[in-house]
């Protein structure tokens, strides 16, 4: 992931993206102690919608070029299992929106994807 985040910096320098300070380490959230109520933070993402064990969706903060959307549905199945479907929304607010997230695109799936394994872990 250390070339993915320089690669990342890179894209924010010449791109003049807002520039948020980055945690040493991204706190770890118990699923007891994730925000549900709208407004609220959950690491950097504001909640905007939840239903305990239905679903979660939340954005990220205020930027000049993107916005994006983050979201888990939960699927109760018959084996007393729950699947979980994450997804992702962009909305373009600039030019630089579009460039900077379709450079990052190809990576895009593989930290949302390690993000959902650090939280099955959890």
């Amino acid at each position: 992931m250390d070339q993915i985040q320089k690669f990342r910096e890179f894209l924010v320098n010449i791109l003049g993206l807002e520039r948020y300070e980055k945690p040493e380490v991204l706190p770890s959230i118990k699923p007891e102690d994730l925000a549900f109520d709208p407004g609220e933070n959950a690491s950097f993402f504001i909640v905007r919608t939840a239903k305990e064990n239905i679903y979660w969706v939340s954005e990220t903060p205020e930027d000049k070029h993107l916005k994006a959307y983050f979201g888990v549905v939960a699927e109760a199945l018959s084996n007393r299992l729950t699947k979980f479907h994450v997804f992702t929304s962009v909305k373009y607010i600039h030019w630089t929106g579009p460039v900077y997230f379709n450079l990052i695109r190809p990576f895009h799936h593989l930290v949302v994807s390690s993000m959902m394994k650090a939280g099955i872990k959890r």
